[in-house]
């Protein structure tokens, strides 16, 4: 705006002072003059428009992502385009247990700040391990571990992200019995297998997931973690992909709903000592055996 009104004062003057030569050369400056100004101006407001949609895109991919993939998601946006693709990956399920009955006795508020306590713990315990913050389930948290950027340690990263969990709700538990709030013990199932990943949905409302049946055994799995005195819960197909000195005891040989072959259990917390006993499968008439060692078997972990 001060340049064009200096031009404009300029070509006032000489306007009515100078030559006709003079003036049709000052009108033609004049014109190119602030024809550049207004492409400066253009080109400066499409640039903060840029970098204001760039950050917000960042920050909200922040919610749902580590840092580490927002960079390069940031550098390649074809990575969430509409579209899917076959990906070998760590799907982990987590949520607190017994979270409906005593949430029932609990003011509507209260129980809204302790889910949010849980959920802030359980997100940044995903997210500090590179995982995708898949979404949020009732008091139930989904992570995935090698998507979107594809990782070859993501059971790695699973496995301790639920050791972190595990230290994560303890201290927890210190910060909620300070406010009058009910302890809380999690279960978390992990399972790594094929699954689709991908923009799913309608043009209208879209989600960034993960479907199949790696999803599905993945969430059985962090339901078996209310049948045995264990918190974490893996199946074979993850422990064969972590390193040989995790210490891990066999659990049990379940057999998961809608699902032919037999899902064995693994996990790090040690079992209660006692018999190998069958126990009812509520989801279906099959049993589940559990091969805990007893005390005084001798039997040590695998």
């Amino acid at each position: 705006a001060s340049g064009t009104l200096a031009i404009a004062s300029n070509a006032f003057f000489i306007l009515k002072f100078g030559t006709p030569g003079q003036q049709a050369v000052c009108m033609i400056i004049s014109t190119v003059i602030i024809g550049a100004a207004m492409v400066g101006v253009v080109h400066n407001v499409s640039s903060l428009i840029h970098m204001h949609v760039e950050a917000f895109r960042k920050e909200q991919l922040k919610r749902f992502l580590s840092p580490e993939l927002v960079e390069q998601i940031n550098r390649d946006p074809s990575l969430l385009r509409r579209k899917t693709e076959r990906r070998t990956a760590t799907v982990l399920f987590t949520d607190i247990r017994g979270f409906t009955s005593f949430s029932e006795s609990m003011e509507p508020e209260r129980v809204v700040e302790f889910l949010n306590l849980f959920l802030e713990e359980m997100s940044s315990a995903i997210l500090d391990h590179q995982g995708m913050l898949d979404k949020y389930i009732g008091d139930s948290v989904m992570g995935v571990f090698g998507a979107p950027i594809p990782i070859e340690d993501h059971a790695e990263r699973a496995f301790k992200t639920a050791l972190d969990m595990q230290n994560r709700a303890v201290r927890l538990n210190e910060q909620i019995k300070s406010m009058g709030l009910p302890q809380l013990s999690v279960g978390i199932g992990i399972h790594t297998g094929e699954l689709l990943i991908g923009a799913i949905g309608s043009t209208r409302r879209m989600d960034y997931t993960v479907i199949g049946d790696t999803v599905n055994v993945a969430s059985r799995v962090e339901g078996m973690t209310r049948r045995f005195p264990v918190e974490i819960l893996m199946s074979q197909q993850t422990r064969d992909c972590l390193n040989n000195e995790t210490v891990l005891y066999k659990i049990a040989s379940v057999q998961v709903k809608n699902r032919k072959e037999a899902v064995i259990l693994w996990s790090p917390d040690p079992p209660v000592d006692s018999e190998t006993v069958s126990v009812p499968y509520l989801e279906s008439d099959s049993v589940i055996e559990a091969v805990v060692p007893a005390k005084g078997s001798g039997q040590s972990p695998t």
